[in-house]
């Protein structure tokens, strides 16, 4: 049977205070309370993993109990020391409070700690990980903490400062225990392999000390798996294999492909890496990485002394930043920096990699949505297509009269949605049958509960409306988008686009999209980012999304519905009252002109009618719908207007009687209720009133 080897990280523990790396602070504090005497009772040591807490706990229990000292340093040879090295000291107590965490256990150490050693020697107590007693037990250790026997001292631990309660930080001495310099990890592996007989390459030190992450645990223990990867003699590239790491050089060519805005040959790069075996993570880690130093150099901070690199290194990076503006440099690194929340839930696994190359593109070229340069020009609308052979010329509207007391709607710049997606083309107007023309291969939009419209009648003499030419999706990307600043916008926009976000979290998780069916934003509050409250209807539902994982997959949809970023807080339904007065409710934005439709002006002229008059019985043919009707209400058949009987073949031309006397606030209502029925037609998606 093989003899299992000592790992490095416990064989080369250190031993002394003048072999703790980096933690020059405390070794100085706790060697001065040595040697004047002025040990507390308890001492909490807060810190990251790998940065000696528990080995400067056990170097005190050490110091208190040696029997033959040497300027401040334990001797290593008597009874204690041994003993304490070896783990098997009766005066050292090691508590994982990750097992032990309960009162019960709390209650049994209250009664261990009157018991005075055989020795009278000092007791030590090391509660490791500390933050994970419950409340009942750092309560029932409260009194034994502020007044053990004076033969105890209590050494916490923790990785979580935050979570400890300030009851217990305020009885104990606090002490920091910084993450280690990445020179000082340099330092210390090189002698470990020096005393161990490995030959290691520098830049492969240097990989491993990065990988570290400042802790000199997890940096021995990549030394130990290294050498099992390639024996004594270690190797840059085999350190990199090992890590999933690419090649650096090779990853600083994707900032070249940026700034040449060459995409073709960076996502072919990018897929040589997935095929190579690479660690996607680790390489969006390395790419945010190269963008950070490109951004201080860029910012003129000294790289040498703030990444620790060498001067050289330096020089090239700040070669390589001139290139770039300081804006474009920190949006790209925000975009790397924010790119793992979305890589959990691709289906590719390159695909959000990709996706954060070609947005650092466009942020170079000044067409990424949030970094278009201040004077680029506002696209125009595309002229409008001929219309096709045969087709009836549209008929120009006259210019509408000016609405007294009525402000002019502001049209701001497309948005983003609207610039790919170029306006199609009018449609002609209605035929003789009463149908709409085919727009981009779609089926014409029926009238409102399927009635059709009635045949248009011969020119005359006396005016007629001109017939209203349906929208097209195009026009409605265009204004539905475009709302504006300001958290009511915001918010009404995540109202009109909850469907579609439901179904962009649906690709990722049917199980989410479940959960959201029962739930409806119903409120926004300021901050960065803004947080949107959604009501939940069950309260099965309530604690499966406001699971940290769930949660981020809802933010992670309604950024790429709405394209914003925000944060989200699930609420019951029975407190959605609580939250109704934080954002007022926000009308869904009104249709504003555009190139592509205008709404036909009223005749100032009244129409004269030579036709007899309809039966008092008969239902009124303007298309005018109810006062109650409102632009947001659906259309009904109580609001729909029958359609015209039909006149005798022979009967005279009949003047339309359909045209208002004056401007009516009713005839925009019904446009806009056309609007959105030819808009569901097209799209197939109703989407929600504001």
């Amino acid at each position: 049977m093989t003899e299992q080897a000592q790992t490095l990280y416990r064989k080369w523990r250190s031993q002394t205070f003048s072999d703790l790396v980096g933690q020059e602070a405390v070794i100085q504090t706790l060697r001065q309370a040595v040697a004047q005497q002025r040990l507390t009772h308890a001492y909490l040591f807060c810190g990251p993993r790998g940065t000696g807490k528990t080995s400067t706990a056990r170097l005190l229990a050490k110091m208190v109990n040696c029997t033959n000292p040497h300027d401040g340093e334990p001797c290593n040879e008597c009874l204690s020391c041994i003993e304490i090295t070896e783990g098997r000291s009766t005066d050292v107590f090691e508590i994982d409070a990750a097992s032990n965490r309960g009162i019960d256990e709390i209650r049994d150490l209250r009664e261990r700690v009157r018991i005075m050693s055989a020795t009278g020697s000092t007791r030590l107590y090391i509660v490791d990980e500390c933050h994970m007693l419950t409340p009942e037990a750092f309560n029932a250790l409260l009194k034994t903490l502020e007044e053990p026997p004076p033969h105890v001292i209590f050494v916490l631990a923790t990785t979580e400062a935050h979570k400890v309660p300030a009851t217990v930080v305020s009885r104990c001495q606090h002490f920091e225990f910084r993450r280690i310099a990445l020179r000082d990890i340099i330092s210390r592996l090189a002698f470990v392999c020096e005393q161990e007989g490995m030959r290691v390459e520098p830049a492969a030190l240097e990989a491993l000390a990065r990988a570290a992450a400042g802790g000199m645990r997890d940096a021995l223990s990549l030394l130990d798996q290294a050498r099992a990867f390639g024996g004594d003699s270690i190797t840059t590239a085999g350190v990199h294999a090992m890590l999933g790491m690419a090649d650096p050089a090779l990853v600083r060519e994707i900032v070249t492909f940026v700034q040449a805005g060459d995409t073709a040959r960076g996502l072919h790069r990018l897929n040589d890496f997935a095929q190579s075996g690479v660690d996607l993570r680790q390489l969006a880690s390395q790419i945010a990485e190269i963008w950070r130093q490109l951004m201080l150099a860029r910012a003129g901070a000294d790289l040498v002394a703030l990444l620790d690199i060498a001067p050289e290194d330096a020089a090239a990076l700040k070669a390589l930043s001139a290139s770039f503006a300081l804006e474009t440099l920190t949006e790209c690194a925000r975009i790397f920096a924010r790119n793992d929340a979305g890589a959990r839930v691709q289906v590719v696994p390159q695909l959000a990699l990709e996706l954060a190359f070609l947005d650092c593109v466009a942020v170079r070229q000044g067409t990424y949505p949030s970094h278009a340069p201040e004077n680029a020009a506002r696209p125009s609308a595309a002229p409008p297509a001929a219309p096709p052979a045969g087709a009836v010329a549209p008929v120009a509207p006259p210019p509408a009269p000016a609405r007294p007391h009525e402000p002019v709607p502001i049209t701001s710049a497309p948005s983003a949605r609207a610039q790919a997606t170029p306006p199609a083309p009018i449609p002609a107007p209605a035929t003789p049958g009463g149908e709409l023309p085919s727009t981009n291969g779609h089926q014409p939009a029926p009238h409102l509960n399927g009635h059709q419209p009635a045949a248009p009648e011969p020119p005359s003499a006396t005016p007629t409306l001109t017939p209203v030419a349906a929208p097209t999706p195009a026009i409605h990307e265009a204004v539905a988008t475009d709302y504006g600043a300001g958290v009511n916008a915001t918010f009404s926009r995540i109202v009109q686009e909850w469907e579609m976000i439901k179904k962009i979290c649906k690709q990722s998780s049917h199980s989410i999209a479940a959960l959201l069916a029962a739930a409806q934003p119903i409120a926004a509050t300021e901050g960065e980012p803004i947080t949107v409250i959604i009501s939940v209807e069950h309260a099965f539902h309530l604690e499966k999304l406001s699971q940290p994982t769930n949660r981020q997959r809802v933010v992670w949809s309604i950024q790429q519905g709405v394209d914003v970023l925000c944060q989200v807080k699930f609420v019951p339904q029975s407190e959605a009252g609580n939250y109704a007065a934080l954002t007022p409710a926000t009308p869904a934005a009104p249709l504003a002109p555009t190139p592509d439709f205008t709404p036909p002006a009223p005749s100032s002229t009244p129409p004269t009618s030579t036709s007899p008059r309809p039966p008092a019985d008969a239902v009124a043919t303007s298309p005018r719908p109810p006062a109650a009707l409102t632009p947001d209400d659906p259309p009904t058949e109580a609001h729909a207007a029958p359609p015209r009987p039909a006149a005798p073949p022979d009967a005279p031309p009949t003047p339309d009687h359909r045209a208002p006397a004056a401007p009516q606030p009713q005839h925009d209502a019904l446009v806009q209720a056309l609007q959105r029925d030819y808009r569901a037609t097209i799209t197939g998606v109703r989407r929600p009133h504001a």
